[in-house]
């Protein structure tokens, strides 16, 4: 009933687009923008853009193919001032620091300031928008390099004058992008400046009811999708109700997604993958599947929902939520899959330090869930719920459950399952690590543990759980089996009974 529900709201969200945006249809081949036929097609897309630009409301479609733009953004002394001031304001002024720019590299300057600016795909002010994209695909520039121009400061942060070309929405509502394929070559990018620039593929900053469907976007030097924020007269609009739709975030530096102001948020069947595996270019921290990071002067994110979304091989975290002050709303997970089958896994971790978190019939594959980022902010609690999921794990050093002195973290974590299956017997390590936390609760859940990783467990005891000093969670084990160091553990009211078979163990929770 619900799914029916939200088709027929979609359909109608389609249909009123549509019927506000004919005032105007756009072809791009119109303007001399030829697919498949390697000639650059920057200027005449800029060109179909001023003309819908008249009358701020219509549909640009493009045609099945690849359009190339050979073309990509080198900013001039005056665009570097304004995006120093427009980024680095308010943290300059917190810490009472003049904002002092050091060029490292003022070679191009002249050229530059002369040269016609090559800027995004702009739409702005726009009472209704289509980009139809018809299944093309626009390759943008990548061969070029951020080189380290300058500096703020700190010496040891560069920044660059080069950056890659996206599509930008700005202070527009009913706003409909489908259809299209956005590369943008990192593979053949050189990084030498250390600090990422704007080099998003999508960016949809101040508008409200957009929808986004059946896009890729991929190889971009920073984000592939980034939501924000817009500043006027000194009042903050941030994006919302924002529906992103069957796509994929792929091979982009930094971020598979970022947001950073945006409310009523909603994922439905996408995937951010392979985030910091760029090619050439490499990457920016954190390296995530989706991060939801707040700038400092923009309050109230959050109602964000993943449904049915894959997380997976991101060299960072699968997904990070920053903190309660600045994502006081809830953030949701349903069915959804998390999956890391890299070699390392430092950072094969779910972080949800948001006000609220909740995931449900999830599956976390070689991830873990580690709440401890920002939940030690003077102002609110973080509150993480799982329920009804599953967890599976053969790295016999990948600490599935992780939080450690957090006294502002509130984590249930009801009716799961855990599947540890590692083949390493001679380096034990915890596999569940909570301690010195006062308000965390596991009920009933359920643990498999193979015989080799029981094997492994037996031969040096009371390392593999540690649920120590926490109220609901610090429990006594069955001695024969996984017991912590009860001198420093608490009893409670958990009870579990553990089934001895040939494969292994299963250890029932059956918290009463």
């Amino acid at each position: 009933m619900i799914k029916i529900v939200l088709k027929i709201l979609l359909i109608i969200f389609i249909v009123s687009i549509e019927s506000q945006a004919k005032a105007i249809t756009i072809d791009v081949k119109t303007y001399g923008a030829e697919v498949n036929d390697g000639i650059d097609d920057y200027d005449a897309i800029q060109k179909a853009i001023t003309a819908l630009d008249a009358v701020k409301n219509g549909k640009l479609i493009f045609h099945r193919g690849v359009y190339n733009i050979n073309q990509h953004k080198i900013d001039s002394n005056i665009d570097v001032q304004k995006t120093v001031r427009l980024i680095h304001k308010n943290r300059f002024k917190r810490k009472k620091e003049k904002i002092e720019i050091k060029y490292l590299n003022n070679i191009n300057v002249k050229r530059i300031a002369r040269k016609k600016p090559i800027r995004n795909f702009t739409f702005k002010n726009y009472t209704s928008l289509i980009i139809e994209g018809n299944g093309a695909t626009l390759e943008f520039d990548g061969n070029w390099i951020r080189t380290a121009d300058y500096t703020l400061s700190n010496p040891k942060y560069t920044y660059s004058r080069h950056n890659a070309i996206g599509i930008e929405v700005i202070n527009s509502k009913h706003v409909l992008i489908r259809n299209l394929e956005l590369n943008g070559n990192s593979d053949e990018t050189v990084k030498i400046a250390t600090t990422e620039g704007f080099s998003e593929g999508i960016m949809i900053g101040g508008s409200s009811y957009v929808q986004i469907n059946n896009v890729y976007v991929h190889h971009y030097q920073a984000d592939g999708l980034y939501l924000y924020a817009t500043k006027d007269a000194g009042k903050i609009k941030k994006s919302d109700h924002i529906k992103i739709l069957n796509s994929r975030f792929k091979y982009n530096a930094r971020q598979g997604c970022s947001i950073v102001g945006a409310r009523y948020v909603d994922f439905d069947n996408c995937s951010f993958s392979n985030t910091g595996n760029s090619g050439m270019y490499g990457s920016h921290f954190p390296m995530a599947g989706v991060d939801i990071e707040p700038h400092e002067d923009v309050k109230g994110t959050g109602n964000v929902n993943f449904y049915k979304c894959n997380f997976n091989n991101n060299l960072g975290f699968a997904y990070v939520g920053s903190n309660a002050i600045s994502t006081p709303y809830p953030v949701a997970f349903k069915y959804c899959t998390f999956s890391n089958s890299n070699t390392r896994y430092k950072y094969a971790a779910v972080v949800p330090s948001s006000r609220k978190t909740n995931f449900t019939h999830c599956f976390f594959n070689e991830i873990s869930i580690w709440p401890n980022y920002g939940t030690k902010d003077k102002n609110g609690h973080v509150e993480v719920n799982v329920s009804q999921s599953k967890f599976k794990s053969r790295k016999i050093g990948q600490m599935v459950l992780l939080a450690i002195g957090n006294k502002n973290l509130r984590w249930r974590i009801e009716k799961c399952s855990f599947q540890l299956n590692a083949t390493d017997r001679d380096n034990t390590k915890h596999r569940f690590y909570i301690a010195n936390n006062k308000y965390v609760v596991l009920k009933s859940n359920t643990i498999e543990m193979s015989k080799e990783e029981y094997l492994s467990f037996r031969a040096k005891p009371y390392t593999k759980f540690i649920l120590r000093n926490s109220v609901q969670s610090s429990n006594r084990w069955t001695k024969k089996t996984i017991t912590p160091d009860i001198k420093n553990t608490r009893p409670t009211r958990s009870k579990y009974r553990v089934i001895y078979n040939n494969d292994g163990i299963t250890i029932l929770d059956r918290n009463i």
